[in-house]
């Protein structure tokens, strides 16, 4: 036996020790490392034979020649399937699973709900994807439902309307707040002698949270997304937001809405936050001319300053004195 594979004789027992195998030098046998790629491939092949069998197709794939290219959705190796399913059969290739096509409901946009205009670079509609007409009813559904979740309208404002409205004593706000309600055409248009800001002042019971009621839920018909809120109301649910984590959302969300209908402005805590918030919100869609409808028991000199200067500008603004008995008592 040559020297150097002669055992080691260990220090108990007088029993040879297991020679330890030493780390070859990197390419040091070529035959070993073919060896091992050729163990590794037989592995992986015998992981495909193994998967293939799972997924039901034949351990072994099929000859060239038996390869079929993909065939009419009538007849052939594909069957009629569901919308958005796939049919395979065997001794299919990846390529011969064909997603059976389905006829769009809308010619238009292809039941994506989107669509872009075919316009020159220089058009600002270039490049944009704007709503399919085939989504108008769906998305005037979801912000009706969008707004009835954000107002606070009570159920028995449902049966607030400008037809069960006793119009003894205020005639003129009837015309009024139903003429600035169906006037409304939509953000950014405004039809001649249509003022976007209504305010109504006076006593309790004089039936200005029916008339806001019923605009609210006339607009609501007409397929618009108005918020209707009581202002303490509004002014907790924005405050919430600090703590929930959400209040500049809950601030934007209010503010930036399409159409505000805010009842029993003033009756909100006199706090520096409150008054200030109140502000910010109506002073915004003053400088925007977006639609608001207010209602208050104070008159204008009674509330904040800015805000009751703003609410009778009368280049933005009506302004009805309700009269009459408190309707709640009689």
């Amino acid at each position: 036996m040559p020297r150097h594979q002669q055992p080691r004789m260990g220090s108990s027992g007088g029993r040879p020790t297991t020679p330890v195998a030493r780390a070859q030098p990197r390419g040091h046998s070529p035959a070993s490392g073919f060896h091992s790629l050729a163990a590794d491939a037989s592995a992986l092949r015998e992981q495909v034979r193994t998967l293939r069998q799972s997924s039901g197709l034949p351990s072994t794939p099929p000859p060239i020649s038996d390869v079929r290219p993909p065939t009419a959705i009538s007849g052939g190796p594909m069957s009629m399937t569901p919308m958005g399913t796939v049919s395979v059969t065997p001794h299919q290739t990846p390529s011969q699973r064909l997603v059976e096509p389905t006829i769009p409901r809308c010619p238009v946009c292809h039941d994506t709900g989107w669509v872009r205009y075919d316009v020159q670079p220089s058009d600002t509609r270039f490049g944009q994807a704007f709503r399919c007409p085939c989504q108008r009813e769906a998305d005037a559904n979801r912000r009706a439902e969008r707004a009835r979740d954000a107002s606070d309208a009570a159920p028995e404002r449902e049966g607030c309307t400008f037809s069960t409205y006793e119009a003894r004593y205020n005639a003129g706000a009837l015309q009024a707040v139903a003429a600035w309600a169906t006037g409304y055409v939509g953000w950014g248009c405004r039809i001649p002698g249509w003022s976007p800001w209504l305010f109504l002042h006076g006593g309790y019971g004089s039936g200005k949270t029916h008339l806001l009621g019923a605009a609210f839920y006339t607009l609501l018909d007409a397929g618009y997304a108005p918020i209707y809120s009581v202002s303490p109301l509004l002014l907790d649910h924005i405050r919430d937001g600090i703590t929930a984590g959400d209040y500049s959302e809950r601030f934007y969300a209010v503010r930036d809405c399409p159409i505000l209908l805010l009842d029993d402005l003033g009756a909100e805590a006199s706090t520096p936050w409150a008054q200030e918030a109140m502000f910010k919100l109506i002073d915004y869609r003053y400088r925007l001319g977006r639609p608001l409808a207010v209602a208050s028991n104070l008159s204008p000199d009674e509330l904040e300053p800015r805000i009751g200067s703003r609410l009778r500008d009368r280049k933005l603004s009506v302004t009805i004195q309700m009269v009459g008995p408190d309707w709640r008592t009689h």
